[in-house]
């Protein structure tokens, strides 16, 4: 793949009806449609990792360096992040999906959602 190393790697490449683009995966595990499913959990928790950090809360920009805050704030914020994704997961379930995300490819996470 690169000339300075070599590396075997995988390609899969995939473009389902109603996506503008193709998708591209490049890895060094097996081709096919595992791979495929693998990305797509991954990029569930990679928004998850945000929303945590710099599109959520910014937890740590918050500056709390004493325990007993911080274990308080963890709390607030997990009983704010579980009751997001119960809001979410309603949404969905009843079909409003599509008022908050777009249509050609979801690209918002739970919590943003």
């Amino acid at each position: 793949m690169w000339q300075e190393h070599a590396w075997e790697t995988n390609l899969t490449a995939v473009w389902e009806e109603g996506n503008e683009e193709a998708w591209f995966l490049l890895s060094d595990q097996k081709y096919g449609k595992e791979r495929i499913k693998e990305y797509r959990w991954r990029m569930r928790v990679e928004s998850t990792f945000q929303d945590m950090k710099s599109r959520g809360w910014l937890l740590e920009s918050t500056g709390v360096r004493e325990r007993e805050r911080l274990d308080r704030l963890l709390m607030v914020l997990f009983l704010s992040f579980w009751w997001l994704i119960h809001l979410a997961a309603s949404c969905i379930h009843n079909g409003r999906r599509d008022r908050y995300d777009r249509h050609d490819r979801r690209d918002k996470s739970y919590v943003r959602l």
